[in-house]
């Protein structure tokens, strides 16, 4: 009686066994696979509406060296960064990016390139409007691939200031059929826009839409002001950059609205925010002082 007890007892355990190896052996086996799938498929950082996104994707170009991922840049600095960015097109001068979209774009990048791995890229789609003439505003698309490599945080722009095309489908629904133009480090689409540079940037060689900022100097890029007026007032004073070789001068800034003090303020308490923040050094910071306090 105790053997017949004892048989199906140790068979039970016996296939208990069995099932919690074979368990382990597809976890196992699953655990490699699962970390290739989270590698190569998107992760959004943020979307807005308009198919407006900014995304961590695989490189573009797997021969590519690796990223120097994650970085941390504050939002700050990159909104700084992104609003002295300008563009020439149809003989007209404007920044690539209006205030709320330099805001809104530096806040995604920053975080996404925190979460970065050296195999991902950082892509965005952001849509805004910008003036056309007069007072005519058009709503339109930047797009781009960032990345850090080579001690530089690299911009490569698809979209710039592209027109945005909507039906309407059924009386209420819209939807965007523009064609959109891929950032990639392989080659550069064809396009009408001309980049225009501010100090401390430049171009990769044998490219026009790929910018390339040294990362110690972004404090420095970030602290000089838009070098046109862009749709909505800036916070920034609107002094002309020097452009970097290659890039084409703007031409003369139009005169801005606000008062000379009300520039210099402005221009003080952006320099002692970066100056705070620990981006930009003391002796940098009293020399920009006293340069903005000798034009009185």
């Amino acid at each position: 009686m105790r053997s017949a007890k004892t048989g199906p007892t140790h068979a039970g355990a016996r296939g208990l066994l069995q099932a919690l190896f074979c368990a382990g052996c597809l976890a196992a086996a699953a655990a490699p696979t699962q970390a290739r799938n989270d590698a190569s498929t998107n992760t959004v950082v943020w979307e807005g509406e308009q198919d407006q996104w900014v995304r961590l994707e695989p490189r573009d170009q797997r021969s590519a060296p690796a990223n120097e991922h994650p970085v941390q840049v504050s939002a700050s600095v990159l909104t700084g960064v992104l609003a002295t960015l300008s563009v020439t097109e149809d003989e007209q001068t404007q920044s690539v990016f209006n205030p709320d979209e330099s805001a809104q774009l530096g806040d995604a990048l920053s975080r996404a390139l925190a979460q970065a791995t050296p195999e991902q890229d950082v892509t965005f789609r952001i849509v805004g409007t910008n003036p056309l003439a007069g007072k005519v505003k058009s709503v339109r698309v930047n797009s781009g691939r960032v990345f850090q490599q080579g001690g530089k945080l690299n911009v490569i722009f698809g979209d710039v200031h592209a027109k945005m095309k909507k039906k309407t489908l059924y009386g209420q629904v819209e939807e965007d059929f523009s064609k959109p133009r891929p950032a990639s480090r392989s080659s550069s689409k064809k396009h009408d826009w001309i980049l225009v540079l501010p100090q401390g940037a430049e171009l990769q060689p044998s490219r026009d839409d790929w910018v390339a900022f040294e990362s110690s100097q972004l404090a420095t890029v970030a602290a000089q002001t838009p070098a046109v007026p862009a749709a909505a007032p800036s916070t920034a004073a609107p002094v002309l950059p020097t452009p970097s070789a290659g890039a084409i001068a703007p031409p003369p800034a139009t005169p801005s609205a606000l008062s000379p003090e009300a520039d210099m303020e402005r221009r003080l308490r952006t320099l002692k925010d970066l100056h705070d923040q620990g981006l930009i050094t003391d002796e940098a910071y009293r020399a920009k002082i006293e340069e903005i306090l000798s034009a009185l």
